[in-house]
């Protein structure tokens, strides 16, 4: 077992990574601009076949939050999302999909609103 914290890569600042055998689970904090899709996280698809996400979304300005759970599962070549879960405060502040390509799954955000936080919880299951 490996645990790490406080690791800092552009705008999202990743703390509690904890490596189990294969597995991963680390807590994730985004700020996002504009409304447009943005990457919120990826995974190498050699290394991890699922994911599971518990996303929290907050907007205080509007007094909006969202809080919601994915799955990710892929099989090399495409990329399949569940969505489940979801509770809103107010109204929906942001959409999520996911794309693949040669090397890794990506998840990304929509928001509706600008300057959202996303703050989530990852666990990623080898492949």
């Amino acid at each position: 077992d490996k645990t790490a914290s406080n690791l800092t890569v552009a705008n999202t600042i990743t703390a509690n990574i904890h490596i189990n055998g294969n597995n991963a689970t680390q807590q994730v904090y985004v700020t996002t601009s504009g409304t447009s899709s943005q990457q919120i996280d990826s995974f190498l698809i050699a290394s991890y076949r699922a994911a599971k996400y518990i996303i929290s979304m907050a907007n205080t300005s509007t007094n909006s939050y969202l809080v919601t759970e994915l799955l990710v599962l892929h099989n090399g070549g495409a990329v399949q999302t569940t969505e489940y879960a979801m509770m809103v405060s107010n109204t929906i502040i942001g959409s999520f999909t996911t794309s693949i390509n040669a090397t890794a799954v990506s998840v990304n955000v929509t928001p509706t609103l600008t300057t959202t936080t996303v703050n989530m919880q990852r666990t990623l299951m080898a492949a």
